[in-house]
C-alpha cells in the first residue's frame, strides 16, 4: 500500500509540476486575483480534508464491518468443525451398532445351527432305540436285568430327556435374546442414523451460511480497496494542493513587488507607445471580451488598463505583449478572444478602443481589474472595480484615492472628466441613435406612402387605359356596324338605278317582257 502511494502522490506532483500552476479550474485574470486563488486553493484543500476525513471514516467503519464479518466467519468454521466432529463420532457409533447386530445376527445364527444340531441329536438317539429291537422305552425298562439295571436305565433316560429339555430351552433363549438384542441395536442405529442425518443438514447450512460470509467478506474487501484508493488519491491531492498553494504564495509574493515597483516606476507617455499594425482590432476585441456588456465608460476603463500597462515598466511594452501576458485575460486562455478576432469586434468597442488610443482614461493609473464583490472598495465602474495593486490595503480594497496610487486630485478629475465625457457621449450618441432612427422610421413611412401613392396612380392609370380600349373597341365596332350599312344600302340602291336604266333603253320594245324582266329583277333584290 506504502509503494502504491508513493507511486500515486510522484504521478500526481509529476503532474502539477509539468501543468500550469493554477490547478483548481479556470482562471480569469480580472475575476481572481492571485489571493482569491489562494484562498480558493485553501478552501480546495479544506475540502479535500474533509472528503479524506469522510472517506477514512468509510473506510474505518467498512474495516469495523470487515472483522465482524471475519469473527462470524471464524465461529461458523469452528461450529463447521464441531458438526464434523460430531458427525464423526455419530459415523464412529453407527459403525459399532451395525457390528454389533452383526454379532447379534451371528449370535442368533449360532443358537439356531445349535438347536438344529441339538433336534439331530434327539432324532439319533429315538433312531437308536428303535433300532436295537425295543418297541419303546418301557420295553427298554422292562427287559432290565435286575433293579439295579432298571434303575439305571431310568435315571438315564430321566437325565437324556432332561438334558435335552434344557438345551433345546437353552438354545431357544439363545435366540430369543438375539432378537432382542438385534430389534435394539437396529433402534438404536436407527436414531443414530437420524442424528447424524440431522448433523449433516446442520453441517451444509453452516456451510452455505459460511460461503455467504465468504463473498461478503469479499466484497468487503473490494470496498475497503476501492476506499484505500480513494483515501490515497485524497492524499495525493493535498500533497499537490500543498505544491500549488506554496507556488501561488510565491506568485503572490512576486506580484506584491511588481506592484510597488510599478507604484514607483513613471510611466511613459502615451507618445512614446508604438501602435503595430492589429492593435486596434487586438484592443477592440479583448474590450468587447472583458466588456461587452459593460456600459461605455466600463469599455473605455478596461481599455485604458491595457494602455496603463503598456506604459508602466513593470508590463510587456507593447498592446499585444499586455493581452497575451500569460495568466493574464481568461479570454486569451479561453479562446474567446481568437474567436472574436476572427468575427471582429463590434462597433462600440472598436469607437472605445480609438478613444483609449488617442488617450482617454477613466481609471487614471489603475493596472488590474475584476468584478465586484461585497466590501470591495476601488473606482467601480458597471460590474467591474479597478484598481492599482494585486494585494495590500490600496489592492482594491481601499479607498478610491489610494488605488488610484500618485497624482490623486489629478487623476482623481481625469478620471471623473473622463468619465463625465463618456457619459455626455454616451448621451448624445443615444440621442443621435433615437434621431437618425426616427429619421429612419419616417423616410421609411415616406417611401411606404410614396409607394402606395404610386401603386395607386397606376392602377388607376391602367383602369384608365383599359376603359379607353374599350371605348376604341366600341367606336370601332359602331364605325364598322354602320359601314357595312352604308355599303349594303350603296349596293341597293346602285342596283335599282342600273334597272330603270334598263328598262328606259328597252321602252321601245315589248313592254311587256321588260316590264316582267324588272319586276323579275325588284323581286330578286
Amino acid at each position: 500500500m506504502k509503494d502504491s502511494l508513493k507511486k500515486l502522490i510522484c504521478i500526481v506532483l509529476m503532474t502539477a509540476m509539468m501543468a500550469e500552476p493554477m490547478v483548481y479550474g479556470p482562471v480569469s485574470a480580472y475575476a481572481n486575483s492571485t489571493s482569491d486563488k489562494i484562498k480558493e486553493a485553501e478552501k480546495m484543500q479544506q475540502d479535500t480534508k474533509q472528503q479524506l476525513g469522510q472517506t477514512q471514516n468509510t473506510l474505518n467503519q467498512l474495516k469495523d464491518s470487515k472483522k465482524a464479518i471475519q469473527n462470524s466467519l471464524n465461529n461458523l468454521n469452528e461450529q463447521i468443525d464441531e458438526k464434523s466432529e460430531e458427525m464423526s463420532d455419530l459415523q464412529d457409533q453407527i459403525e459399532e451398532k451395525e457390528a454389533n447386530i452383526a454379532a447379534v445376527e451371528k449370535e442368533y445364527e449360532d443358537a439356531v445351527e445349535q438347536a438344529d444340531e441339538q433336534y439331530r441329536f434327539v432324532k439319533i438317539r429315538i433312531r437308536k432305540i428303535y433300532e436295537s429291537g425295543a418297541d419303546s422305552i418301557y420295553d427298554l425298562l422292562f427287559n432290565s436285568s435286575g433293579m439295579a439295571d432298571f434303575l439305571n436305565k431310568a435315571v438315564y433316560i430321566a437325565k437324556m430327556n432332561d438334558y435335552d429339555d434344557k438345551m433345546l430351552e437353552k438354545f431357544r433363549n439363545l435366540q430369543d435374546e438375539a432378537a432382542k438384542k438385534k430389534e435394539t441395536l437396529l433402534s438404536e442405529n436407527a436414531e443414530l442414523q437420524e442424528l447424524y442425518e440431522e448433523a449433516e443438514q446442520e453441517a451444509g447450512d453452516l456451510q452455505d451460511l459460511a460461503d455467504s460470509t465468504k463473498n461478503s467478506l469479499v466484497s468487503y474487501a473490494g470496498a475497503i480497496s476501492e476506499k484505500e484508493k480513494e483515501a490515497l488519491e485524497y492524499e495525493a491531492k493535498l500533497l499537490a494542493g500543498q505544491q500549488t498553494i506554496a507556488q501561488l504564495k510565491s506568485k503572490l509574493k512576486e506580484e506584491e513587488e511588481l506592484a510597488k515597483k510599478a507604484e514607483k516606476m513613471e510611466f511613459r507617455d502615451l507618445s512614446e507607445v508604438s501602435i503595430a499594425s492589429g492593435d486596434r482590432d487586438l484592443l477592440a476585441a479583448i474590450i468587447q471580451c472583458e466588456a461587452g456588456g459593460e456600459p461605455y465608460a466600463g469599455k473605455i476603463a478596461v481599455g485604458a488598463v491595457i494602455m496603463n500597462r503598456v506604459r508602466s515598466a513593470a508590463f510587456p511594452n507593447t498592446i499585444a505583449g499586455v493581452v497575451y501576458q500569460p495568466m493574464q485575460f481568461q479570454p486569451v486562455r479561453s479562446g474567446r478572444l481568437a474567436i472574436r478576432l476572427a468575427e471582429g469586434a463590434n462597433e462600440t468597442c472598436y469607437k472605445a478602443a480609438d478613444e483609449v488610443l488617442a488617450g482617454a482614461n477613466n481609471i487614471g493609473k489603475c493596472l488590474f481589474f475584476r468584478t465586484v464583490v461585497p466590501g470591495i472598495k476601488g473606482t467601480i465602474i458597471g460590474h467591474h472595480v479597478f484598481y492599482l495593486y494585486w494585494t495590500g490595503v490600496a489592492s482594491g480594497y481601499g479607498t478610491v484615492e489610494e488605488s488610484l496610487e500618485g497624482d490623486a486630485s489629478e487623476s482623481k478629475a481625469a478620471s471623473e472628466a473622463a468619465a463625465s465625457k463618456a457619459a455626455s457621449e454616451a448621451a448624445s450618441k443615444e440621442a443621435e441613435e433615437k434621431e437618425q432612427a426616427s429619421k429612419e422610421a419616417a423616410s421609411r413611412e415616406a417611401a411606404s406612402k410614396a409607394a402606395a401613392d404610386k401603386a395607386a396612380s397606376e392602377a388607376a392609370a391602367s383602369r384608365a387605359a383599359s376603359e379607353a380600349a374599350a371605348a376604341s373597341r366600341a367606336a370601332s365596332e359602331e364605325a364598322s356596324r354602320k359601314a357595312s350599312e352604308e355599303a349594303s344600302r350603296n349596293a341597293s340602291e346602285g342596283e335599282t338605278s342600273r334597272a330603270s336604266e334598263e328598262a328606259s333603253a328597252s321602252s321601245s320594245g315589248s313592254g311587256t317582257a321588260s316590264g316582267n324582266s324588272a319586276e323579275d329583277k325588284a323581286a330578286g333584290q
